[in-house]
């Protein structure tokens, strides 16, 4: 069996196919239909918007704005300031992008080969609006399942899963490499979450499941409560204490289903909390 160095080349062969990509370690129908899921539900919609929304500045990250000016000079980084003159911003995505370009320079591949791990980050999928690694922060971030990077010599690269990466190396797939801990960076972007990982196996997930995980990564709720019937879930509530962020009025005007509870002292509002409630389809 050939191994992904020799692969590399049919890939090029068969013009960076994503099916080449997507079978190459055989990922199995449970990858595949995630995949799916990923693209067909409202809220992984919504997971895709966020990790790729450009909110974030230089500031937020450890890379000086020289380094920054060289990788972009270098074309790792695609500029998308009108005439240089505005701030930079960064997505989730490119900032995932920039500290694995910071550990690859620490290992000292060449920015000329680093470009050549750009594709799997920022290229869409042949069926799908987003890329490979997309899919794969997704699973370290909202499932919190072990995702791994690994970088041949030339710079290809390929997100897979720890059970996906173990069977790789098992089955002989795979030779020399450089292993990014995918989970440790995105804990960075999030400092103020804990996500540790904690699968080794990918789960046979439902979309319903998924937007249980996603209510949990916001972090807004300080509880949760998952209504079931017939064995599956048709209702979420999340509740938010909303004390001395806002005005009730602003609370009422922009809610659409919502309880609220406020509790009052000697006249002053001391307690505002809002259950938030989700029907799941």
């Amino acid at each position: 069996m050939p191994s992904v160095q020799e692969n590399t080349e049919l890939k090029n062969e068969k013009n960076s196919s994503s099916e080449f990509l997507i079978d190459l370690f055989c990922r199995g129908s449970r990858f595949k239909n995630r995949l799916e899921m990923y693209h067909s539900t409202d809220i992984c919609k919504v997971i895709s918007a966020a990790l790729n929304v450009k909110e974030h500045h230089v500031k937020d990250l450890p890379m000086t704005y020289r380094t920054i000016n060289h990788w972009e000079s270098e074309g790792l980084i695609d500029s998308e300031r009108k005439e240089g003159k505005q701030w930079r911003q960064f997505s989730i995505m490119d900032q995932l992008w920039l500290y694995t370009i910071e550990v690859l320079r620490d290992f000292g591949l060449s920015l000329d080969k680093i470009k050549n791990a750009k594709d799997i980050f920022f290229t869409p999928l042949e069926k799908y609006p987003f890329s490979l690694m997309e899919y794969y922060a997704s699973c370290a971030y909202i499932l919190l399942e072990h995702v791994f990077l690994i970088v041949f010599s030339d710079g290809f690269a390929l997100p897979l899963t720890y059970s996906e990466y173990k069977d790789a190396l098992k089955s002989n797939w795979i030779k020399n490499h450089i292993q990014i801990n995918i989970n440790e960076i995105i804990q960075k972007i999030f400092q103020d979450q804990n996500l540790v990982p904690r699968y080794k196996n990918e789960a046979l997930i439902t979309p319903q499941e998924f937007e249980v995980f996603h209510m949990m990564r916001t972090g807004d709720f300080e509880e949760i409560k998952i209504r079931f019937t017939n064995g599956s879930i048709y209702l979420l509530e999340g509740i938010e204490d909303l004390t001395g962020m806002t005005k009730i009025e602003d609370i009422i005007r922009k809610g659409n289903y919502q309880d609220l509870e406020v509790k009052q002292e000697n006249g002053t509002v001391v307690s505002i909390k809002r259950t938030i409630k989700k029907m799941i389809d």
